[in-house]
């Protein structure tokens, strides 16, 4: 629905840009900047701003150099009870989900994915990681950056549908956090 001065009930809108790009043969950029608000009586309100950014090396044709950079912030949250949450389960590995929280979110990420084995039926690889975030409110949560490293076990099914990656890591919190291990779907990235 479009918003207008006199509308009555909640709407929302969103808008989505998503740059893709191919510099070179071996690499790949992608990114994704959005913005969606919820609109009542013909103002907003609840705005989420987000900026992400990607980009993947591929190294001696199979091996592959992964990074990451988003930024979150959450403008106007009239519902007190809203906020930007970081950990294990928004990319920060090492740490506990929902560990820290604020308004504002920043998380950068690079990781190091080694093909050991490669087969029609099934590829294992590994990665070597690097997290680093913050969660903040201005003004009453102070920006605050931690930071992990670990290492995994992938295996790739590449004839099964959407080719799925199961993943293994084992991440430390740089900042006092003990051991973690994180089992997914899909690369973390």
């Amino acid at each position: 629905p479009r918003p207008s001065a006199g509308l009555r009930s909640p709407a929302e809108l969103a808008g989505r840009w998503a740059p893709r790009g191919r510099p070179t043969d071996d690499s790949f950029l992608f990114g994704v900047a959005s913005v969606s608000s919820r609109w009542r009586d013909g103002t907003p309100w609840h705005v989420i701003a987000s900026a992400v950014g990607s980009g993947y090396l591929r190294l001696w044709n199979q091996h592959v150099l992964a990074a990451r950079i988003a930024i979150h912030a959450l403008h106007r949250p009239e519902d007190t009870g809203s906020q930007l949450l970081l950990g294990i389960d928004t990319g920060l590995r090492g740490y506990s989900a929902r560990q820290f929280d604020g308004s504002r979110r920043a998380l950068a990420s690079i990781e190091a994915r080694p093909v050991f084995w490669r087969h029609p039926q099934a590829v294992i690889g590994a990665a070597l990681f690097a997290d680093a975030g913050t969660a903040w409110t201005p003004g009453l949560i102070p920006r605050r950056w931690v930071s992990s490293v670990g290492a995994g076990l992938r295996l790739g099914l590449p004839t099964v549908y959407d080719a799925p990656v199961l993943r293994a890591d084992l991440a430390h919190g740089l900042d006092g956090a003990r051991l973690q291990m994180s089992l997914g779907l899909g690369h973390a990235f």
